[in-house]
């Protein structure tokens, strides 16, 4: 993620990366890490805004590596690049957090599982 947000004028002006967790199995090896829009409000509690909320994960599933790259591509494609006018409208219409390797222990080992066998969708 910090590679792609370093090659973009545009991203680091209009996007961030956060970390939003670690992995208890090893946390300095496994920081949980997402994109968000600097101009992110929370609709839920501030009732004046009306962006839309967009969310986008991958890598749930770690030997399903294609929503990570699916998810950094949407990163590449859509938040990057863009004129000052096309940031302008998706700041001002969205907020967009994406989570591109929610499970990035299973990502590395591709497997299905966390540490220990647990499965996310069944735990």
């Amino acid at each position: 993620l910090n590679a792609v947000a370093e090659s973009s004028d545009f991203f680091s002006k209009h996007f961030e990366v956060v970390e939003y967790g670690r992995l208890s199995h090893d946390a300095l090896r496994y920081p949980l890490l997402a994109v968000r829009s600097r101009g992110f409000t929370n609709s839920s509690t501030d009732t004046r805004s009306k962006k839309k909320n967009v969310i986008v994960t991958g890598g749930v599933h770690g030997y399903e590596t294609s929503g990570v790259h699916g998810a950094l591509r949407f990163i590449e494609d859509h938040l990057t690049g863009k004129t000052a006018e096309e940031a302008a409208m998706v700041e001002a219409e969205f907020n967009i957090l994406v989570a591109p390797c929610v499970s990035p222990w299973a990502y590395e080992h591709i497997q299905r599982w966390q540490v220990g066998a647990i499965d996310v969708n069944r735990s």
